[in-house]
């Protein structure tokens, strides 16, 4: 059973399997992205979701395409139209490639988002889904979904030995580390990790 979990938490945080493995795109690759604000695919999700889209234009950025800063895209997706309803509407997202410039918008959906009560942050386990859709077609360009959870290590004494195949909490998708410091430094490692499976921009 620990040797299943710690495969599971190697697949998840993927820190331990080298080089990640991107997913093509279904249809022409975007050069300008603009991230929405984030949607709870679940009733009573308890969280400023809005929140949950810190660093995703960074993480954009990163794999090299052109990202608009968050507070902005929110606001054009208002004003053309693109926040009305459950999903974007063709014509809304038609209407950000005239006006803005972008090629594609990024949607961020939440199905499950939790954090351990405590003081500091000590944990979160999640269900989300990035979602990337074309505003020239409204057709799904690429997606990525991730599930899992993080728990912070506490310290042991020194007579305590960590049973070696019990799994190791770490960075996802990067370095090996021993705890997040707060709920933003972990949605922008998900956001990062999420990302990196995009192919990088060939500009």
């Amino acid at each position: 059973m620990r040797a299943a979990l710690g495969l599971m938490a190697m697949a998840l945080s993927g820190c331990t399997m080298g080089r990640v493995e991107s997913t093509p795109f279904d249809g022409p690759a975007p050069s300008a992205i603009l991230v929405l604000p984030p949607v709870s695919m679940r009733e009573g999700l308890a969280m400023d979701l809005r929140g949950f889209a810190f660093g995703a234009e960074r993480a954009i950025a990163q794999r090299g395409y052109r990202a608009l800063p968050l507070g902005a895209g929110f606001d054009l997706a208002q004003r053309c139209g693109a926040l009305v309803g459950d999903q974007p509407e063709p014509d809304a997202l038609q209407r950000l490639q005239q006006q803005v410039g972008v090629d594609a918008v990024l949607r961020i959906e939440i199905s499950a988002w939790e954090v351990e009560p405590s003081e500091r942050f000590s944990g979160a386990s999640w269900d989300v889904t990035w979602r990337l859709v074309s505003t020239e077609s409204g057709a799904e360009l690429w997606r990525h979904r991730l599930q899992g959870n993080w728990r912070k290590v506490t310290e042991m004494p020194d007579h305590l030995r960590r049973d070696e195949m019990e799994p190791q909490p770490a960075l996802i998708g990067g370095t090996r580390a021993e705890s997040f410091a707060s709920e933003r430094e972990l949605i922008f490692a998900l956001h990062r990790s999420a990302l990196s499976r995009m192919p990088e921009s060939v500009r």
